[in-house]
């Protein structure tokens, strides 16, 4: 999967023409393309609508996921001088 980029024609072009991706996002990074993807992994489940139906109804599974999902740390990296560093250790 390749979320594509407005500001990199070329690279764009680049990751279609040498298919470099089996699926390139109609968003962006900054127009919702993770839920794009999100979405499609879903129907990749063929479960979309049994998900949708827990959510409408915000029954026990999908309290429970959403537990789940609010105990996951959110961390950000970056690279610098050949390493990779947590934002975290800087905290």
């Amino acid at each position: 999967m390749y979320v594509q980029k407005p500001s990199a024609v070329l690279f764009n072009e680049y990751v279609l023409k040498n298919n470099l991706a089996d699926y390139v996002s109609f968003s962006d990074g900054s127009k919702n393309a993770v839920r794009e993807i999100t979405e499609l992994l879903i129907g990749v489940y063929d479960n979309f609508e049994e998900v949708l139906k827990h959510r409408i109804e915000f029954s026990a599974v999908y309290k429970n996921y959403l537990s789940s999902k609010r105990q996951i740390k959110t961390e950000n990296f970056t690279y610098i001088q050949d390493r990779i560093e947590s934002f975290s250790d800087k905290e």
